[in-house]
């Protein structure tokens, strides 16, 4: 574990330094009220996080609306990776589906994969009523980094897209025991699928946005020659 996170801080570092600049050069008017139907992605991507809360408490919404919005703004901040987090975002947003299925299927899953639900200790907890048996075992392989940006923790998108991809495996070679402890494992490897195969099609199209860009604005080499 101590070697992965080694390996990763130059990286971590490289990436809350770009984000700072990033950050640095976007200003969000947080002057105004908090608009549910018509804030974008980028917009909750560029609310200042230190101010968030008091200014969701001061919209003076419905409960179940602040509970939306939240949802909303974990989501967009939730990984290194705005592609992937536009993608979870979109499909709350969208109405595909809620936030709290998110939670169940998509964070669930995850999180099922990173730490391993010692069955044997759950049947023991349950016989002897003690809750503080049930322990959970990591799991090398399907680890998520994290790290924080201005203040914020963040999961590594890489990890995050690489066990989604890997779950059908990951999930076929646990034992029954371990497989009735997920939740709907066949929605969670549905989630998984469409998040990875949606994010696949958006880094796509920014990549041939860009090819098309860059070829609209090289000078061509005659061109170059006549100056």
């Amino acid at each position: 574990m101590q070697v992965h996170a080694t390996e990763n801080t130059q990286e971590y570092a490289n990436t809350s330094k770009k984000e700072k600049v990033e950050n640095s050069s976007v200003k969000f008017d947080m002057s105004k009220p908090f608009d549910i139907n018509n804030f974008t992605f980028e917009d909750y991507k560029n609310i200042d996080g230190k101010v968030f809360g008091d200014w969701l408490k001061e919209s003076n919404l419905p409960a179940e609306e602040e509970s939306y919005i939240s949802g909303l703004y974990m989501l967009a901040h939730h990984s290194d990776n705005d592609v992937l987090n536009e993608v979870l975002f979109d499909r709350v947003a969208s109405g595909e589906t809620s936030y709290d299925e998110t939670i169940k299927t998509v964070f669930m899953g995850l999180s099922e994969m990173e730490f391993t639900l010692d069955y044997e200790a759950i049947v023991r907890a349950g016989d002897n009523n003690d809750s503080n048996a049930i322990i959970t075992i990591p799991n090398e392989r399907t680890t998520m980094h994290k790290h924080m940006v201005n203040g914020e923790l963040r999961f590594k998108g890489e990890d995050i897209l690489n066990n989604m991809k890997y779950f059908s495996q990951y999930y076929d070679e646990l034992s029954e025991n371990q497989k009735s402890m997920f939740y709907k494992p066949s929605e969670t490897s549905q989630a998984f699928d469409a998040i990875v195969t949606e994010y696949t099609k958006r880094k796509e199209e920014k990549s041939n946005t860009l090819d098309a860009y860059t070829r609209n604005t090289k000078q061509n080499p005659l061109e170059k020659m006549n100056n």
